[in-house]
């Protein structure tokens, strides 16, 4: 009787926030196009209402041509499409099932658009960005739960940052769903990462084993990263998409070969958040440490966040990320529309649960381009010495879809100032896979890696024209 009881009152109050029923809400957009022209779509749900993935209102997209009809049930999340269009000057539309007053729709569309993320990019980053929330949520109400601030202890501070650097982290991964268009392209973006204070362990009350304090430090590096990375991804992104509209090429290849190396950098980093989120687990259950956020708790956490805003501590902890207020935003709708049945659960579980394991890989596969090795034969992190005179040997790798012997020499650019290669390039099966590879050299005066740095990446492409980008882990020497 008490689990009905609740079961009800819970209802009653989800039930309380809608408004009543009203008309079809729809949304469309006409684009110019020819048969054969590859159309880009970005469908996006929008609420004012917490707890809207929960309640059932999807939305259905469609096209004049019949080539997309599609149902959508994730909120502030955008999701793409991508198809060939069947029909000249095509309407793509959508309407709300079930709308009730507090939803909205927007439909974006490009048609043979700048080719910067892939559709199977776009896919994958719309599926971590939906999971992830789940996650993120369930973490905020935890911390909100234990009435969290700056000044509770350790452990409050790293559970704060980490919800805030986790929603950061879904919402880049939805941004590079979408891309609208930058008219100022003629400037490549440059990552800005930011330094998060460190946590320290203590024996204090709300304190951290030391276990703890590495697992939340090294999240927050990574986050940190991504954040910063990503933001200068999704800006190439849009700039290059501005750039093709207004007929630059010169300026589009500048902005979409920025796109590649970073999308390169933010799969190495992505790719790395699972075992970083497996050991801030494994940390805080060793520690003893675990907290349970209800349906309920997690409906007046939405709460808050849909009629009160962030609260003041989760806002400070997304400022030391760098975040700005767009991008605020976006977390705030994040979390707030988030199903409260699918996101209640426990802390430290519910922190890398196995959906999300496989959408952050996923996303990872999907934006780590081509493969590399930095001194092949050297065990990653390959040590790189910036002072050293001489050359870097890099291997471009072939894989099943791939032929490395097809890149054009004089298209690749090595490191962050974009080094040249310096030698005949050589065509052996570096890591014996049974197919041929291709190795380059770069002057290390060039190259432009720093002391400090940890990843090295570069760009070209193909004799086909396909941009291509690959990152390997590195880790700098002879620098003291």
């Amino acid at each position: 009787m008490k689990r009905v009881g609740l079961f009800v009152l819970l209802m009653c109050a989800v039930m309380s926030l809608q408004s009543s029923p009203a008309s079809a809400q729809t949304c469309s957009v006409q684009v110019t196009n020819a048969v054969g022209d590859t159309i880009g779509v970005t469908a996006t749900l929008v609420t004012s209402d917490p707890n809207e993935n929960g309640e059932g209102e999807p939305l259905v997209v469609s096209t004049s041509g019949g080539e997309i009809n599609a149902v959508i049930g994730a909120y502030s999340v955008p999701t793409p499409f991508t198809f060939t269009a069947r029909v000249p000057n095509e309407t793509i539309s959508g309407f709300i099932i079930g709308f009730d007053g507090d939803e909205g729709c927007s439909i974006g569309a490009t048609v043979n658009g700048a080719h910067t993320f892939s559709p199977q990019t776009k896919s994958t980053a719309n599926v971590v960005a939906t999971v992830g929330g789940v996650a993120a949520v369930l973490l905020g109400a935890v911390a909100a739960g234990l009435g969290c601030t700056f000044t509770a202890g350790a452990l409050c501070v790293g559970l704060i940052v980490a919800t805030a650097g986790g929603g950061l982290s879904w919402a880049i991964g939805g941004g590079v769903a979408g891309d609208p268009s930058d008219p100022n392209f003629k400037v490549v973006a440059t990552p800005i990462v930011a330094t998060i204070p460190s946590i320290v362990a203590s024996n204090d009350t709300g304190g951290v084993t030391q276990a703890e304090a590495d697992a939340f430090n090294a999240l927050f590096a990574n986050e940190a990263a991504v954040v910063g990375i990503g933001k200068a991804a999704l800006t190439s992104a849009n700039r290059a998409q501005g750039a093709h509209d207004a007929g630059d090429a010169f300026w589009e290849g500048k902005q979409t070969a920025a796109v590649q190396l970073y999308a390169a950098q933010l799969g190495a980093l992505f790719g790395g958040q699972v075992d970083l989120l497996k050991s801030l687990r494994d940390a805080l259950a060793a520690a003893g440490f675990s907290a349970t956020a209800s349906p309920f708790s997690i409906l007046s956490f939405e709460q808050q966040l849909a009629f009160g805003g962030l609260p003041d501590p989760f806002l400070q902890a997304l400022h030391e990320f760098g975040a700005d207020a767009d991008l605020i935003e976006q977390v705030r709708q994040l979390l707030m529309v988030q199903d409260i049945f699918a996101s209640a659960g426990t802390i430290p579980d519910g922190l890398i649960p196995p959906q999300l394991e496989k959408a952050i890989k996923d996303f990872a596969g999907a934006l780590s381009g081509v493969k590399i090795q930095i001194k092949p034969g050297s065990t990653a992190p390959v040590p790189v010495n910036p002072r050293a005179d001489g050359v870097i040997p890099v291997a471009i790798l072939s894989a099943d879809d791939f032929d490395a012997t097809t890149v054009d020499p004089a298209t690749v650019k090595f490191g962050p100032n974009g080094a040249a290669n310096s030698h005949q390039p050589s065509f052996e099966d570096v890591d014996g896979d049974g197919t041929l590879d291709i190795v380059l050299h770069f002057r290390t005066e060039d190259t432009g890696i720093a002391c400090g740095d940890t990843l090295g990446g570069l760009t070209g492409a193909t004799t086909a024209k396909q941009s291509i980008a690959g990152v390997e882990p590195i880790r700098t020497v002879g620098c003291h």
